[in-house]
């Protein structure tokens, strides 16, 4: 009986002591969730949580120089997405005075250098991203999305299918994504871009990693000659302007390394002379593990076969060392000589050795180089 009286005498004040217990804690929930968004650090307008992989790698390079080859070392690093050459098709529009349209509908016609570099950025950024909807259709619908990238295949496969038209591009993205969005390392490769279009991608990604690519322009230029893509009668000038923009690279690459913009510089001629050592380093840089697996197709690529023929357009080879050295035995003595005149200011700058005689540009065993590592595995 004492126990009703006192639930009769206080029970009112039960309910609305529950309503009070039940805002305090809606308002401690709210405090909570507003004290953690403070908290959290502040993300970059530009950085999307698509660009949260593993590394970010983009090789620049020079039309013959072995970036292919180094291309495909890197996508032998099993879940990566790779790109090759995604500039060229725009390229060749915006030379020819031609519109670039892009897959929103819209169509931009680019004229200045300063346009130029922008645009280089913006869809690199877009690759890198995995944002193909803000891209070109011409990058969208080029033939090196099937020859020289194993992660865009199945894409271009499907574009095929649907005549590479605009509504082929819509069904068929699905693809791309599906290899970009979940990739440990997205690689890009272009012989398009110089080091400034790469100052301002780094602001847009600061956590990109950049590789760049040098070759002995004596064997740039013989390898551009097999494959008819210059004439030796344009040598001098052609040269030239290689062995500037060269050395120009090099140095906006030394000033952003200052600004600890991550720049590693590979020698092509080490590259293919010491294949699974610098591959590890490369890897290395990449933040990505070398293994096991990773290292046997290596070795495969550069002793692919005692019997294999190498092609021109390969990145595989029978003997990687030997292919790199054979436009000592291939080059005229008159046409080494016009490239050295022409690239004295690069050969100071990154070890390359002038030729004094035909004797020393054909004996392999007198090295062009100032800086020679221990011949084998590193």
């Amino acid at each position: 009986m004492r126990l009703k009286r006192c639930w009769n005498r206080y029970q009112y004040l039960v309910y609305p002591m529950s309503c009070w217990i039940l805002m305090a804690a809606v308002a401690f929930a709210i405090y909570g969730v507003a004290s953690r968004s403070r908290r959290a650090p502040h993300r970059p307008e530009t950085v999307t949580m698509k660009e949260n992989v593993h590394s970010m790698v983009l090789v620049v390079a020079y039309m013959r120089s072995g970036s292919s080859f180094l291309g495909d070392i890197l996508q032998q690093h099993e879940p990566s997405f790779y790109v090759y050459e995604p500039l060229k098709e725009a390229v060749d529009r915006i030379d020819n005075n031609k519109t670039i349209v892009f897959f929103n509908g819209t169509e931009r016609y680019i004229q200045t250098p300063e346009e130029k570099i922008s645009f280089f950025v913006e869809t690199l950024y877009n690759w890198f991203t995995c944002n193909f909807n803000d891209l070109d259709l011409s990058t969208l619908t080029s033939s090196y999305l099937l020859y020289y990238s194993k992660k865009t295949r199945t894409y271009y496969m499907c574009l095929k299918r649907h005549d590479y038209s605009q509504d082929g591009v819509v069904n068929c993205l699905r693809h791309l994504e599906a290899t970009c969005v979940p990739a440990e390392l997205r690689t890009i490769k272009s012989i398009r871009i110089n080091m400034d279009t790469v100052h301002l991608l780094h602001q847009r990604l600061p956590s990109l990693k950049v590789i760049h690519v040098i070759r002995d322009p004596r064997g740039i230029m013989n390898s551009r000659f097999k494959v008819k893509l210059s004439n030796w009668i344009n040598l001098e000038t052609e040269v030239s302007a290689l062995c500037k923009r060269m050395a120009r690279n090099k140095e906006i690459a030394t000033i952003m390394n200052e600004e600890n913009v991550y720049i590693k510089e590979v020698v092509y001629e080490l590259l293919a002379e010491h294949p699974i050592g610098i591959s590890e380093d490369i890897y290395k840089f990449a933040g990505l593990e070398f293994s096991p697996a990773v290292l046997k197709r290596v070795f495969k690529m550069t002793h692919y076969s005692p019997l294999a023929r190498d092609c021109d357009w390969c990145t595989k080879r029978s003997n990687s060392t030997s292919t790199s050295l054979r436009w000592r035995t291939q080059l005229d003595l008159a046409h080494a000589l016009v490239i050295d005149s022409q690239c004295v200011h690069l050969y100071n700058a990154i070890g390359y050795l002038p030729v004094h005689d035909l004797y020393h540009l054909r004996n392999l065993n007198m090295p062009l180089r100032r800086f020679i590592l221990r011949s084998g595995p590193l």
